[in-house]
């Protein structure tokens, strides 16, 4: 997978597959600002904070 700068993911699509929201999340852990992502995407913090609780979730039940 290509690493994508946050400008990179700016535009707002109508619906969020599951592979933008995961990208957005990994630029959440790797350090970037949770107000930047949300002013850079269009997307409130709380809504990308909810996709990355979900992803920690799901990694957390995919272990053996």
């Amino acid at each position: 997978m290509t690493e994508k700068k946050s400008e990179e993911i700016i535009r707002r699509p109508k619906r969020w597959s599951a592979a933008r929201k995961m990208e957005v999340v990994v630029h959440y852990l790797r350090g970037e600002s949770l107000d930047h992502l949300s002013r850079e995407i269009g997307v409130a913090a709380s809504q990308i904070e909810k996709w990355h609780q979900k992803a920690l979730k799901d990694i957390y039940q995919t272990r053996p």
